[in-house]
């Protein structure tokens, strides 16, 4: 499978995420506990698309998700319709072809998402491949 991808969408503050907030980061990413922006680190355990593994309490308070609600949802919940149909496209069409479109790149890219209540947020995508510890 693909490497785990760290998302950081960069977003207006709507409210200060508070400690218990976010995603349990007790799987090793402990370290994006403390970073003030949203951060999804997200891995295709078994091919059916990329799942939430870990998340920093901003993520869950832009998003409006409470405690460890995102841990194992698809990354594609954070995603308006249309969006999270294509998602799947995005990704085949990096692996086959190798083209980093977003992933890696320096600038972000403008992007919609969609919050737990339906609204939708406008955002700023930065994506970056990672290796777990052990992994190829």
């Amino acid at each position: 499978p693909p490497p785990p991808t760290t998302t950081t969408p960069d977003v207006p503050q709507r409210k200060r995420p508070s400690r218990d907030s976010g995603c349990d980061a007790s799987d090793g990413f402990n370290l994006i506990e403390g970073i003030a922006c949203p951060v999804v680190v997200a891995e295709d355990y078994d091919g059916t698309g990329l799942r939430i593994i870990s998340c920093n309490p901003a993520t869950a308070a832009v998003f409006g998700y409470g405690s460890t609600e995102l841990q194992g949802e698809p990354v594609t919940v954070l995603m308006p319709g249309d969006m999270a149909e294509r998602h799947g496209e995005f990704v085949d069409a990096h692996e086959r072809t190798g083209e980093n479109k977003i992933i890696g790149r320096t600038a972000g890219r403008k992007v919609v998402g969609r919050h737990k209540s339906g609204e939708l947020l406008q955002l700023v995508l930065n994506i970056a491949k990672t290796r777990s510890p052990g992994s190829e």
